[in-house]
């Protein structure tokens, strides 16, 4: 009995068959701008999307995108994308870290962010509520647990605004 040829592909040939949005959108990376089509909506309008590996696992990269180009993209992508509930406190997507020195496109620079090695940036923000909602999908009872935030964060310890002098902390 022979064995059959391993038709398992490795991991650089799968992914050049799962595209990833964030590199292939044509517009430049901002957290006030569609990557898709470029318009600059007011913010509620656009949502930030959470990139995903191959293995559906979260990544730290976001696309901007509005809410037509939402519906158009995401769902029939292969890719996973996880999207940011509106004013959920995210460093270098919330509005207040928009002006901000220490923002490069939809990443934040602070040295106090964890991610960069620091120990922790303090983000204060209204106190979200944990809701219950139940439905119908395909006929079926459904329910899910969710998180509301009911506005932006107001202040965020590591940012610099644009008239502020930037000190040691990028």
């Amino acid at each position: 009995m022979t064995a059959e040829p391993c038709l398992f592909e490795p991991a650089d040939l799968c992914e050049k068959r799962m595209p990833k949005l964030s590199e292939d959108l044509p517009h430049p990376v901002a957290p006030t701008v569609c990557q898709a089509c470029g318009t600059d909506d007011p913010p509620g309008w656009l949502a930030y999307w959470r990139e995903c590996d191959e293995d559906d696992k979260p990544t730290p990269v976001f696309v901007t995108l509005c809410d037509v180009c939402s519906k158009k993209l995401i769902e029939p992508h292969p890719r996973l994308y996880d999207r940011l509930e509106p004013n959920q406190p995210y460093p270098g997507l919330m509005p207040l870290c928009h002006d901000c020195q220490l923002r490069d496109r939809n990443y934040c620079l602070s040295k106090l962010l964890v991610a960069n090695g620091g120990p922790g940036l303090k983000i204060v923000f209204p106190q979200p509520h944990m809701v219950h909602l139940d439905g119908y999908r395909n006929g079926r009872r459904t329910g899910w647990n969710q998180t509301i935030y009911p506005g932006p964060a107001v202040s965020c310890e590591g940012r610099v605004g644009p008239e502020e002098k930037r000190e040691d902390n990028a």
